[in-house]
C-alpha cells in the first residue's frame, strides 16, 4: 500500500485545526495564540516532512507523463514552500508568543491563514493528479 496518500491527510487536518484554534484565540483579545494550536502546528510540520519524504519515494516509482508532469512538479515545489512557511511560522510562534501584542497576534494569524491557503492549493494539485490522471492508482 502506498504510504503517501495515507500520510498527507494528517498534517492537513492538524494544521487546519491549529489554524482554527489560532483564529479562535485571536478573536479572544485577552489571550495570545495558545499552546494547543502550537502543539498541533508542530506535529503538523513533522507530518508535512513525512508526507514530502513519502511523496519523494512515491515519485521514484512513477513514470511521469507529459499529461501530469507539470502538475507533479508544481505540487512537489509547493509542498516545499508549505513546509518552509509553516516551519517559519512555528519558529515565530515559539520565539514571540509571550511578547506578542494584539497587532502582531493578528498578523500572525493572517500569515498562518495564508499558509493554509497555499497548503490547500498544493493538496488540490495532488488531488488533481490522482482523480484526473489516476496517478498512484493501485490496481
Amino acid at each position: 500500500m502506498p504510504f503517501h496518500p495515507f500520510s498527507v491527510h494528517f498534517p492537513i487536518a492538524l494544521l487546519l485545526t491549529a489554524g482554527g484554534i489560532y483564529l479562535h484565540d485571536v478573536l479572544r483579545p485577552q489571550k495570545a495564540p495558545g499552546d494547543m494550536g502550537k502543539l498541533l502546528h508542530a506535529i503538523g510540520v513533522v507530518g508535512i516532512l513525512l508526507a514530502i519524504l513519502s511523496g519523494n519515494i512515491a515519485k521514484s516509482d512513477l513514470e511521469a507523463t507529459e499529461a501530469y508532469e507539470a502538475i507533479l512538479w508544481q505540487h512537489e515545489w509547493m509542498s516545499y514552500v508549505v513546509l518552509w512557511l509553516f516551519t517559519m511560522i512555528l519558529v515565530w510562534q515559539f520565539l514571540r508568543q509571550k511578547q506578542m501584542k494584539r497587532t502582531e497576534t493578528i498578523l500572525f494569524v493572517v500569515v498562518y491563514l495564508i499558509a493554509m491557503g497555499v497548503m490547500l492549493f498544493s493538496a488540490s494539485l495532488g488531488g488533481e493528479m490522482v482523480y484526473e490522471f489516476g496517478v498512484g492508482k493501485v490496481n
